[in-house]
């Protein structure tokens, strides 16, 4: 039987450690069945209208549905997934974060201009509140950079990058009001770029990172 992750969040009216919200308890993750559809299968859990009004189930459903529209370059079907007045964070972004339908849209061309075979894959299971207000969605992204990223015009290196993230969701009436995108940046500079980045102790460039972090501390005291 298939089953999905929820975060427990204590909503309000719901007991979240009762044995009936909580068929599996494991810190603050519960491992809740979903039903398979098979006749004298389990059901999946009852909706619990919080203030997303939607069920764990829905809200996975729409991050899946983000991720497809994005891999499927169908930009008009993932700004339908977003309120208009959405808040996107990605550290990728020159300027984050991305406020609204629009920037979201130029934020989503130029990436997909300057990386064209960029794609998500899912990494299960997904995480979500039992309310349906948040759902956390781990990825691995494999793009190669073949165009000029704007707006800051980064030149096209021709690699191949592969890292893991993760986004986080927050969800109200069938809306995805906020993405929170975390993960780490060196790594995937380090392979477009073909250079490491992150300086090893003891060589001549984690002495030339130290004394450049020395020189700019010294000037962040100066403006004390």
């Amino acid at each position: 039987m298939a089953r999905h992750l929820t975060l427990d969040q204590g909503i309000e009216g719901s007991n979240p450690s009762s044995p009936a919200t909580s068929p599996q308890s494991s810190g603050g993750l519960r491992f809740m069945p979903r039903a398979s559809g098979r006749p004298g299968a389990q059901k999946a859990p009852p909706v619990l209208e919080g203030r997303a009004g939607m069920s764990s189930a829905a809200a996975e459903d729409i991050a899946r549905s983000l991720l497809a529209a994005w891999n499927a370059r169908d930009l008009d079907a993932l700004l339908a997934l977003l309120a208009e007045d959405v808040e996107w964070y990605d550290p990728a972004m020159p300027q984050p974060p991305a406020r609204g339908r629009p920037a979201v849209r130029a934020f989503a061309e130029a990436v997909l201009e300057a990386f064209p075979d960029f794609e998500y894959e899912v990494q299960e299971p997904l995480c979500s509140a039992d309310d349906g207000s948040r759902c956390a969605i781990v990825w691995r992204i494999s793009a190669t950079h073949l165009h000029p990223l704007r707006p800051l015009g980064y030149a096209p290196t021709r690699r191949k990058a592969d890292f893991d993230g993760v986004d986080v969701l927050d969800i109200r009436e069938g809306k995805v009001t906020r993405i929170m995108t975390a993960f780490d940046l060196l790594p995937a500079a380090e392979q477009m770029l073909g250079l490491r980045l992150r300086p090893v102790p003891g060589t001549w460039r984690a002495k030339c990172a130290v004394a450049v972090q020395r020189a700019l501390a010294y000037l962040a005291r100066r403006k004390k």
